[in-house]
């Protein structure tokens, strides 16, 4: 007698591939406004990020912040 064995939980799944830097770019900028708030980052920081998952909402605004003083040194 042959028996069928099958395990649904055995499958194997694939992350999704890597967004492009422009996709990630639309994606953060929800607004379309051509450029990214310290807001969209620190919520983007959250979203896209394993470390930001489990960051607290302030805790991703001050890493935020601190990435946008690194990025734009003259604030324009």
């Amino acid at each position: 007698m042959v028996s069928s064995i099958s395990n649904a939980s055995s499958k194997v799944v694939m992350p999704p591939p890597p967004m492009k830097p422009e996709d990630a770019f639309k994606k953060i900028d929800s607004t379309n406004k051509g450029f990214i708030t310290e807001t969209e980052l620190a919520s983007a920081i959250v979203q896209f990020s394993p470390e930001g998952m489990t960051l607290s909402k302030a805790d991703a605004q001050s890493v935020a912040k601190e990435a946008f003083t690194k990025m734009d040194a003259n604030t324009d």
